[in-house]
C-alpha cells in the first residue's frame, strides 16, 4: 500500500479515487490558497486525436498567453497594463487581465 505525506494537513477529502483518476495538489501563490483537483479518464492522444475547434481554441488560447507574457516583459507596455488594470479595479492577477483582454480581441 502506497504511503502519502501531504504538505499541509487536509482536513476533509471527499470523492472516489478510481484507480484510473489522478489527484492533483496545487497552491496558488497570488491567493496564497491550496487546494486539489482530481482528473478522471484522462485523454489518451494517440486513440482520441483533437479536433478542428478544439486545435482551434488551443491556438487561440496560445496566441493570448504570448502577447499578456510579451506585454508583461516590456516596461513601457507594462506601465500602460497597470493604469488600465488599476481603473478597472484590480480584479485578479495583472496577467490574468491583459490575458482576457488579449484573449477577447482574438
Amino acid at each position: 500500500m502506497a504511503k502519502v505525506t501531504f504538505i499541509e494537513p487536509i482536513a476533509t477529502f471527499r470523492g472516489k479515487i478510481c484507480k484510473h483518476s489522478e489527484v492533483i495538489f496545487k497552491h496558488q501563490s497570488e491567493s496564497g490558497t491550496n487546494f486539489t483537483s482530481r482528473i478522471c479518464h484522462p485523454r489518451d492522444y494517440k486513440t482520441n486525436p483533437l479536433s478542428a475547434s478544439e486545435q482551434a481554441a488551443q491556438e487561440k488560447f496560445k496566441q493570448a498567453a504570448t502577447t499578456a507574457h510579451s506585454e508583461m516583459k516590456d516596461a513601457d507596455k507594462k506601465a500602460a497594463a497597470i493604469l488600465r488594470w488599476e481603473t478597472a479595479g484590480k480584479h485578479g492577477s495583472l496577467y490574468s487581465f491583459l490575458f482576457k483582454e488579449a484573449y477577447a480581441k482574438l
